[in-house]
């Protein structure tokens, strides 16, 4: 895909729960596309960095004004929506992400992570909401969030099966 060049509208798109992160939506899609999620990302046309592992810039903190356009052609989803599953959404309330100078700033990420306003690379989570339904709502992924208000339950950092951290 050139550099400016739009991806093509995916046949089908999974519609985003109400609050649901980016990241989670992704990789439901993803499954649903039979793809890894990097490959999904590709996909979708975000802007990713370079590795072995593919990973989206700012993965799940915002998305770029290139990787929103592109996203949003890809699957129909309207800005307002894409912008809602990204922490940035929290910008000025419960985040203070005034280090976040470009979107595309990986170092500045690596800054605002110390601050511990959130998690920026790991969620927590609801095993019992997890077990209702596969969807990982983004204010888990806040530093302030603990409880399930659902079924007031601690929220928990690491998978209690492999001990790895929570991702979502």
């Amino acid at each position: 895909m050139g550099e400016s060049s739009v991806p093509r509208r995916l046949p089908a798109v999974l519609v985003p729960v109400e609050g649901e992160s980016f990241a989670s939506w992704l990789s439901r899609a993803a499954a649903d596309w039979r793809l890894a999620p990097g490959e999904a990302a590709l996909a979708l046309g975000l802007e990713c960095r370079p590795g072995v592992v593919v990973r989206p810039l700012l993965f799940g903190v915002a998305l770029s004004g290139r990787s929103l356009r592109r996203a949003g052609a890809a699957t129909g989803l309207r800005a307002r929506d894409l912008r809602a599953m990204q922490l940035a959404r929290y910008a000025g309330t419960a985040l203070d992400l005034a280090g976040l100078d470009r979107p595309t700033s990986e170092p500045s990420l690596a800054v605002l992570g110390k601050q511990e306003w959130a998690l920026f690379t790991a969620s927590r989570a609801c095993p019992k909401c997890l077990a209702e339904r596969p969807v990982w709502p983004l204010w888990w992924r806040l530093g302030i969030a603990a409880v399930c208000p659902v079924h007031q339950v601690l929220l928990v950092d690491v998978c209690r099966r492999c001990s790895r951290p929570m991702h979502g």
